[in-house]
């Protein structure tokens, strides 16, 4: 019998199989000790969650007590910092919630949430400066209308209306409770200036000819001490103005009428009426 001989590709293969075994062993001993410590971890996590549910049904008590066991089981999940600011940002402790919220980012830094909680809860303390640094942060990570709604009255607050306006549309344009009060500030901040993109008129006659103004309050705040202005033509030719008042409170998508007493004016014919101020209910 001839003596067996292991080429240069015979050897490879043997070295490959070699490496590829011991890849495995590491593989299975480096699985088995993840799921060592995810099991060692998993009462640390059944806690935040228990204190998460606690927190969304207002048992604050449960909810803090269950934050305590994870932090305590596991200090370093930027989740559990979290959700006792949560916590405390719920019980208007803004001083405790910025500290649990920048403990938060210490462990995670590019979550959006961290940064728009820290934000909010700045914003609360006057932080202005810093709270528009977290809030608009939390943008760039993830764009929500929490922030955007934040960020609007923070620009509102300094005077700066255009950019207040900016960030109240775009949570406007969300839907939902935020999107709804959005709408409504949006509608403060322009109506005084431009009440009639939002307060449409039309024009009728009554059973004598004389001109009926409706309006259409198409805001999402009540208005009231609403002005029209009525041009006329009078019976030697000149040119006239009429003001016309509708002081009641307008609730939104509610219909308002006066009669000018002027005419004669003809159903169908061009109206002669503009909005020209209006007042917001706060």
């Amino acid at each position: 019998m001839g003596v067996v001989y292991l080429g240069h590709h015979d050897s490879l293969d043997r070295d490959v199989a070699i490496k590829v075994m011991h890849a495995h062993m590491w593989g299975k001993a480096e699985y088995a000790a993840v799921m060592a410590r995810t099991r060692q971890l998993q009462p640390a996590y059944e806690a935040y969650d228990e204190g998460r549910k606690a927190l969304g049904e207002k048992k604050l008590d449960v909810a803090t007590a269950k934050a305590e066991e994870a932090l305590k089981l596991f200090n370093g999940e930027a989740h559990f910092h979290a959700l006792r600011g949560d916590i405390r940002l719920v019980e208007d402790n803004y001083d405790w919630a910025v500290t649990n919220y920048s403990r938060a980012i210490d462990r995670r830094d590019n979550f959006f949430y961290y940064h728009l909680q820290r934000g909010l809860a700045r914003k609360e303390l006057g932080q202005r400066d810093a709270a528009v640094a977290d809030l608009e942060r939390s943008l760039a990570l993830l764009p929500t209308a929490p922030a955007h709604y934040a960020l609007g009255d923070l620009a509102r607050e300094r005077g700066d209306l255009p950019a207040a306006i900016g960030h109240y549309k775009i949570v406007a344009n969300s839907g939902g409770e935020y999107g709804k009060a959005a709408a409504a500030q949006v509608a403060r901040l322009e109506l005084p200036t431009n009440p009639g993109a939002y307060i449409p008129l039309a024009c009728s006659a009554d059973d004598s000819g004389n001109l009926i103004v409706s309006i259409r309050n198409d805001a999402a705040v009540t208005v009231y001490d609403i002005q029209i202005a009525v041009s006329y033509t009078d019976a030697y030719g000149r040119q006239g103005q009429r003001r016309l008042s509708i002081g009641r409170r307008v609730a939104p998508g509610e219909i308002a009428s006066v009669n000018s007493g002027i005419g004669p004016y003809t159903a169908g014919s061009s109206c002669p009426a503009q909005v020209v101020a209006a007042q917001v209910e706060d």
